[in-house]
């Protein structure tokens, strides 16, 4: 039987009455004739107004950052504004001074005709046998006309000397180069002869010298060959005989034999794979023997295998079916269980008061008008 009576959790009976404490005073404010007919909340009202003075108070601290922020900007722009006149006046200063210090009345184009001392500052003019340098004399000054030439002659004259000057010493320069170049073409020839000399005289030992390596080497040759052939003669008949040798023991050998045991040693063991010819009898027996044995033992393994699997398979079937009969248990117990329950608790509930039968009575239309919603 299931306990009913149990007492309310504190927080949802805590949510219950703050609930309840709210709808009151609600329908306080609701039902008192004087506050309904006014028809304001003064509480939401008061809620309101401060609402508004914070949102007025917000704004008005925006407004004063942004006026802050205009006035700092507008001090920033009048020191922008000042420098930029100092700078004006620095390059408007710089430029007076360059034009005082370098563009003066003398620097003009028409000073020269302007300077009264033009005359005193004059320098005089070039002569006849001068070279015709100075600017200052033009088409219009008549002191030289084109195409004349006043130092001509003494131009010819230098000229004239210098080159004499080069030809001797041109003269002088190809005699010595003939002279050096006959001395050492002299010494080139000697060089040359002694060289020829030389190479002739080396050469000559060298071709006889060849000529007594190449007799030497031939009478060695001659020796090496005769000495080849002996030793291959020889050899052959070394391995001639030793062929005959081999092929007479191996026709003599067991190796040609069908007996298997010529293939085993006195102890029973292979001497040799390669001369192994087979098993003996007795061997081939016991082999066939003990194979047959083994497919007995493998087919009793296998059929004690397959018996002990037959027996946990019924275990395992067993097990399940116990398992499943006390589940179908357990099942109907619970079942009883809960139409016991049900039933103790219809007993409760009908000895606790009287059974709702779907009636309407006055409390039906008593609770309309009762709440503020």
């Amino acid at each position: 039987m299931f306990k009913l009576d149990l007492p309310p959790d504190p927080k949802v009976q805590a949510k219950i009455d703050a609930a309840r404490a709210r709808e009151s005073a609600r329908m306080t404010r609701i039902m008192n004739p004087r506050v309904r007919q006014m028809g304001k909340d003064i509480t939401v009202l008061d809620a309101q107004v401060a609402e508004r003075d914070a949102h007025r108070a917000d704004d008005r601290h925006v407004t004063d950052q942004y006026g802050s922020e205009l006035n700092r900007q507008d001090r920033i722009l009048q020191l922008l504004s000042r420098r930029q006149e100092e700078d004006v006046r620095a390059l408007n200063k710089a430029e007076v001074e360059f034009r005082a210090q370098n563009q003066g009345k003398q620097t003009g184009s028409a000073w020269d005709l302007n300077d009264p001392e033009a005359l005193k500052n004059e320098e005089s003019l070039p002569g006849v046998d001068q070279e015709v340098d100075d600017t200052r004399l033009g088409v219009s000054s008549m002191q030289y006309f084109e195409g004349e030439d006043a130092l001509m002659p003494a131009r010819k004259e230098l000229q004239k000397q210098q080159m004499r000057e080069w030809t001797k010493g041109q003269a002088g320069e190809k005699a010595a180069r003939h002279a050096q170049a006959a001395a050492q073409k002299r010494l080139e020839e000697q060089v040359i002869a002694a060289q020829v000399s030389a190479t002739t005289t080396v050469d000559q030992m060298m071709a006889t010298r060849r000529k007594d390596v190449h007799y030497a080497v031939q009478a060695e040759n001659g020796s090496l060959i005769e000495a080849t052939k002996a030793k291959k003669a020889q050899a052959a008949e070394e391995e001639q005989k030793q062929n005959y040798v081999d092929v007479m023991n191996t026709y003599n050998s067991k190796l040609l034999g069908d007996d298997p045991m010529a293939s085993y040693t006195s102890d029973g063991r292979i001497a040799h794979p390669k001369d192994f010819k087979g098993f003996p009898e007795e061997q081939l027996a016991q082999i066939f023997n003990d194979q047959r044995m083994q497919e007995v033992e493998m087919a009793q393994r296998r059929a004690a295998e397959q018996q002990q699997f037959n027996e946990y398979a019924a275990a395992e079937a067993i097990a399940s079916r116990q398992a499943e009969l006390a589940e179908r248990a357990t099942a109907r117990a619970r079942k009883q269980l809960n139409r016991d329950t049900v039933s103790t608790n219809l007993t409760t509930i009908r000895a606790s008061g009287p059974v709702y039968k779907n009636e309407i009575g006055q409390g039906f239309f008593s609770q309309f008008g009762t709440s503020s919603r």
